[in-house]
């Protein structure tokens, strides 16, 4: 039998080396001014990144020179590129090529994990 590990009952000194495990709901912070973000692992080429709206909250378009992936945790988002709007819920995730100018909107109190690849 697997034993199950929940970030609530581990600390670091307890996980193998190989293994981050974090809970992004107990880990949210927001800020009234600004989204709150949070580096929460950084592994060999790949970062996690946690962060945290109030709603209508933005990140202004900008680009990386990573690939990412955007996942919704709580609330709801708008992602959009020159071209394209997607609307993210709770659960859904997206993959963006890099260099592509991109922006998010909260609509709603939202937490938002990215992964750079």
């Amino acid at each position: 039998m697997v034993e199950e590990l929940k970030a609530s009952d581990q600390s670091e000194a307890q996980l193998p080396h190989y293994m981050t495990l974090s809970d992004a709901l107990a880990l949210a912070q927001f800020e009234d001014t600004k989204p709150h973000v949070q580096l929460i692992s950084e592994k060999d080429d790949v970062r996690v990144v946690l962060f945290s709206f109030k709603a209508g909250q933005r990140l202004r378009d900008h680009h990386t020179s990573h690939c990412i992936i955007v996942q919704s945790v709580q609330g709801d988002l708008v992602f959009s590129t020159s071209d394209c709007t997607a609307r993210l819920r709770p659960g859904m995730v997206l993959q963006l090529d890099a260099h592509v100018v991109h922006g998010v909107v909260a609509q709603t109190d939202a937490i938002m994990l990215l992964m750079m690849l």
